[in-house]
């Protein structure tokens, strides 16, 4: 239920209510809710938040214009976010790994390849720490 409220909000553009649903990520994360299959999605959200908030900023940047506080305050709740998903919740592990890895040669996101090579950087250590076979991907669609 939590879920379908929340997948209802993420096409809002209110910074408001994109913060908020930042921050109820956040606890659903915490609690266990996004190791089921819906877990991505709500992880695939922060990553776009927090790639629009950048890409808005360097866009005012050209403008000569200063950054939106919002987009200043999107992106530094989406980046923890991530940080904190990949560095404290031991459960998305599993979740993050494959996912990540595709989304960081879009080019969409080129412009948070920081935070993200930071997360897959901190899942790649813990991966070797499980085993070789924990790391590998299976592109078959198996793992």
């Amino acid at each position: 239920m939590v879920v379908k409220l929340v997948k209802l909000s993420l096409r809002s553009n209110i910074p408001t209510v994109k913060l908020t649903i930042l921050r109820v990520i956040y606890e659903m994360a915490n609690h266990g809710f996004l190791n089921g299959p819906h877990g991505f999605s709500m992880v695939e959200y922060v990553i776009q938040q927090c790639a629009a908030s950048k890409k808005s900023m360097l866009h005012q940047t050209q403008l000569n214009l200063p950054p939106a506080p919002q987009d200043q305050e999107i992106l530094e709740m989406s980046v923890n976010l991530l940080e904190h998903l990949t560095t404290s919740v031991l459960s998305m592990t599993d979740v993050l790994w494959p996912r990540l890895l595709s989304v960081v040669v879009l080019p969409d996101y080129t412009t948070i390849l920081t935070p993200l090579c930071g997360c897959l950087t901190h899942l790649a250590l813990r991966k070797q720490q499980e085993g070789l076979d924990a790391a590998q991907l299976d592109y078959r669609g198996k793992g």
